[in-house]
């Protein structure tokens, strides 16, 4: 075979997939556009449902019952937006720092993931991203804001480190016990539980707060609610002047009451 015949033989297997794949799903309507934009209040009821009786899979069967709609966009939505594990709160101080600091390092979102636990890829991206676009505004290097916004991510990483000195200056006003040193090893330690997360899970920041910064803290605690009880127990045994004169009382009562008794002997 030559090489014509060979692509016009290749050609007709096309066609023919083409037309098998719409015997057998005669429902889609390969015509209808695709929607882009904001969901309705509908579909997100008719997503949420599905996800209750079928959980969060199967979304090509999902986007056949919906209109305009991918299975890719399904998931997305659901797992950036409906899903009720995600974490939308505000983004901390030492957040802030990790995530800059993190992918000053590696430089891949899916190493940086499991530091925030039930925070998506999604917000974890924005968050840097206006953190950059912030100093990129101060600087007026691009003149107007919606310049600043239409910037490409290779021309913000330029101000990566601009943003990790500011981040740095917030944190370390913030929290005047820690040191960059004691910091340093924060990282260090989340480093080494990033070796050994298993995919899908999240490091446990807490307790490695608690191994590195909280360990003095505590015993400084302790050592107040030692003298406080050591102060305590020497004020207790120390006579007040309230007391003295209870004392006082009590020998009085005592003198008359022998003295009663030998009357009566007489």
């Amino acid at each position: 075979m030559s090489l014509a015949q060979k692509k016009t033989f290749l050609k007709k297997k096309r066609t023919n997939k083409i037309i098998k794949e719409k015997e057998i799903s005669p429902k889609i309507n390969t015509s209808q556009k695709i929607k882009i934009g904001q969901w309705d209040a509908n579909e997100d009821e008719l997503l949420n449902k599905w996800v209750k009786e079928n959980g969060p899979k199967n979304w090509g069967k999902f986007a056949k019952l919906i209109k305009y709609r991918t299975g890719k966009q399904c998931r997305e939505h659901w797992k950036n937006k409906l899903n009720e594990d995600i974490k939308k709160g505000q983004w901390t101080p030492e957040d802030d720092l990790l995530i800059l600091k993190f992918y000053k390092k590696y430089e891949s979102w899916k190493q940086i993931i499991p530091i925030f636990d039930s925070r998506t890829e999604n917000s974890i991206k924005n968050r840097f991203f206006s953190l950059l676009r912030k100093i990129a505004i101060k600087k007026k290097s691009f003149g107007k804001t919606n310049e600043v916004a239409k910037l490409k991510i290779d021309s913000l990483k330029q101000f990566l480190e601009e943003a990790i000195e500011q981040a740095e200056n917030i944190y370390y006003y913030e929290n005047r016990n820690i040191t960059k040193e004691k910091f340093e090893k924060f990282m260090n330690e989340i480093e080494y539980n990033l070796k050994y997360i298993r995919k899908g899970k999240f490091i446990d920041l807490n307790s490695i707060r608690e191994k590195i910064f909280d360990k003095d803290n505590i015993k400084i605690i302790n050592f107040i609610n030692v003298n406080d009880s050591i102060e305590k127990e020497n004020k207790n045994d120390i006579p007040t002047k309230e007391k003295k004169n209870d004392n006082n009382n009590i020998n009085n009562n005592k003198d008359k009451d022998y003295n009663s008794d030998t009357i009566s002997l007489l």
